[in-house]
């Protein structure tokens, strides 16, 4: 990757100076891009609230800006940007450009600034807004730029799930949750120009594909406890029918019957039990059955009595 270096030429001519001197415009470098190409540059977003303590909702929106310079020398500049995370009185919230009642937008910088409308692309995913509402956010905005300017003013609606603010060139007085109204509250796109640098595009591309094989075996497995515990006590004991890695056709299932009744032997002398399994069905992985151990007689010796709890597992198919 080609790096390019820019600085601010030296002003000469005193009357030139005077010129500068009056100007309302954003002071331009005077470098210029030098060839037509996709440059990517540092830049950073200030979109500052003073009250509340101070809250600068601008914070984590920028992820790069990317200037696209043609043959005949017009350049768009692009931002992408992303939902980010700001505290607003105590709650941690996410943030965003929203577009749905204010049209993002930039200024120009020929004397008195002038908002015109940006071109922007929203999200996949969402973040909510203060009715709870998913919004789908600016992800990327587009405007043409005549000049490299060290700021650009930009016009953006920022909201979260507690409070949103409309951003502009800081003339107006409206406060927040009014979108698309003149604020106190400045948008500002500070770029470093020294940081430009050309990207490499490809002399030649050229498409190819592959086919994509993905194959699934059908199965299920029900995991059935290996061994159950009564508790002396309340000479009971609880257990769970879990089913794992099930790959079955939708609609299809699995049930599990459990044999009512059983005994358990130490030496010479049983006890009998009760085997309780509820109803239900395993169609996924993660589902499962309770059941319940319940010795039904006493213990005539002390001792450890064992035994086999039985079960019959039936596939449905769809």
């Amino acid at each position: 990757m080609q790096k390019l270096k820019f600085k601010a030429g030296k002003i000469i001519s005193l009357c030139l100076a005077a010129i500068m001197l009056v100007s309302t415009s954003v002071t331009a470098y005077a470098a210029e891009l030098p060839e037509a190409g996709t440059y990517e540059v540092d830049a950073s977003l200030s979109c500052y609230v003073s009250a509340m303590g101070g809250i600068e909702f601008g914070d984590g929106l920028l992820e790069g800006v990317q200037v696209i310079k043609d043959a005949e020398g017009n350049m768009t500049m692009t931002l992408d940007l992303t939902k980010s995370e700001v505290t607003i009185y105590t709650i941690s919230c996410y943030t965003f450009i929203d577009a749905t009642n204010s049209q993002p937008g930039f200024y120009d910088s020929e004397g008195v600034l002038n908002k015109e409308d940006a071109s922007y692309t929203l999200s996949k995913d969402t973040a909510l807004n203060p009715n709870s509402e998913n919004v789908n956010y600016v992800d990327s905005l587009s405007f043409p730029i005549t000049s490299l300017e060290s700021t650009y003013t930009l016009y953006l609606y920022i909201n979260s799930q507690v409070m949103g603010v409309q951003f502009c060139d800081g003339s107006g007085i409206n406060g927040s949750n009014m979108p698309d109204s003149a604020t106190p509250y400045k948008a500002e796109l500070s770029v470093d120009w020294d940081t430009a640098a050309l990207v490499d595009t490809p002399d030649e591309t050229t498409d190819a594909s592959s086919d994509v094989v993905y194959e699934v075996s059908a199965g299920y497995e029900v995991k059935i406890p290996a061994q159950i515990t009564v508790d002396p006590s309340t000479k009971k004991g609880a257990y769970t029918v879990d089913a794992e890695n099930f790959v079955i056709d939708s609609g299809a299932y699995v049930t599990v019957e459990a044999e009512a009744n059983g005994t358990l032997t130490n030496g010479e002398d049983s006890v009998s039990f009760t085997n309780t399994l509820e109803e239900g069905k395993l169609a996924a992985t993660g589902d499962s059955l309770k059941g319940e151990i319940a010795v039904t007689s006493d213990a005539v010796s002390a001792g450890t009595y064992t035994g086999t709890a039985d079960f019959t597992i039936n596939y449905f198919a769809a």
